[in-house]
């Protein structure tokens, strides 16, 4: 009886052993658990917040990409930092399309190997911005300076038809007309949008991907 009894006993300790590490294990998974929820709370507030943002963007963009003659400015890539740029160089002139059909258009042009070359360490614009070979003649002919003061000195040397811009939005064109810095237009605030757009659509699949895992 001894002997059945000390059995029992054993047979309890371990039982007891094996549900301690039970409920041990149990607590982990709880733990593992509502770490994973919060997990994919995050995952999902952070795609609702993006899929909203490029929502919205792409509700801008939904006429133009209907449009019979959509206007240059949408089909450009410009890079991050120059949209204040382009804009201050050719202003309304982004709103014109590359259809030859549209009342105001673009036409493409052979490059003009006579070009007189930018003054000073201007940098064509043409080096920022893609998307149309119709713009190729007059961005090369657009430098980008580091600021307005820049823009200044630099300015009696321009040629005929040359223009200076800086990444601020300053701009002196040929024949003495000059934009400040700072000027904000819908042209440099479009392709921000454009941008913008473009890098949350990248993002948003990222985010996509993390919620599915």
């Amino acid at each position: 009886a001894r002997a059945a009894v000390a059995e029992a006993e054993a047979a309890l300790e371990e039982a007891q052993a094996v549900l301690a590490e039970i409920e041990a294990q149990r607590g982990l998974a709880g733990e593992a658990e509502a770490q994973a929820r919060a997990q994919l709370q995050q995952a999902q507030d952070q795609r609702q917040r993006l899929k909203a943002e490029v929502d919205a963007l792409s509700s801008i963009f939904a006429n133009s990409d209907a449009d019979m003659w959509p206007p240059l400015i949408d089909s450009l890539t410009v890079a991050p930092g120059y949209e204040t740029a382009l804009a201050a160089a050719l202003g309304d002139d982004l709103q014109a399309s590359t259809d030859l059909g549209a009342p105001t258009h673009w036409r493409e042009g052979e490059a003009d190997a006579a070009a007189p070359s930018l003054p000073g360490n201007a940098e064509p614009l043409s080096r920022f911005v893609t998307g149309s070979v119709a713009l190729g003649r007059r961005l090369a002919q657009i430098g980008v300076v580091e600021d307005e003061a820049t823009c200044r000195a630099l300015g009696p040397q321009l040629r005929q038809g040359q223009r200076l811009v800086s990444k601020d939005g300053a701009m002196w064109r040929w024949d003495g007309f000059t934009i400040a810095a700072g000027t904000e237009t819908a042209a440099a605030t479009r392709l921000k949008q454009r941008n913008r757009l473009r890098e949350l659509e990248g993002t948003l699949q990222v985010a996509e991907a993390a919620l599915a895992e």
